[in-house]
């Protein structure tokens, strides 16, 4: 049992770290077409128009893909003045 729970971790861990290899990956590529794309169209006069859907369709994976990481380490928002004004127990439990 041991033995499997440390085998779950180390799989946990491969694929938070490979997720954020992913999202630094789409990020550095959305980022470069769309400077692409700014210099395309100011210097050369020319824009392909494919690189628009490209960098919208990679930043709703980015958005579904960085919700995945802040989860994982407790980064997303939440209010927190609800949950100030449960009681302890029920604080705990909400947490």
């Amino acid at each position: 049992m041991n033995m499997f729970l440390g085998a779950l971790k180390l799989l946990n861990t491969v694929i938070a770290r490979s997720l954020l290899i992913i999202v630094t990956g789409i990020f550095a590529v959305t980022e470069g077409l769309l400077f692409a794309q700014v210099i395309g169209r100011y210097l050369l006069g020319f824009s392909p128009l494919w690189v628009v859907e490209t960098a919208q369709y990679s930043f709703v994976w980015l958005s579904f893909l960085g919700i995945c990481i802040a989860f994982r380490r407790k980064a997303h928002m939440s209010i927190e003045f609800l949950v100030t004004g449960f009681p302890p127990r029920i604080r705990n439990i909400w947490k």
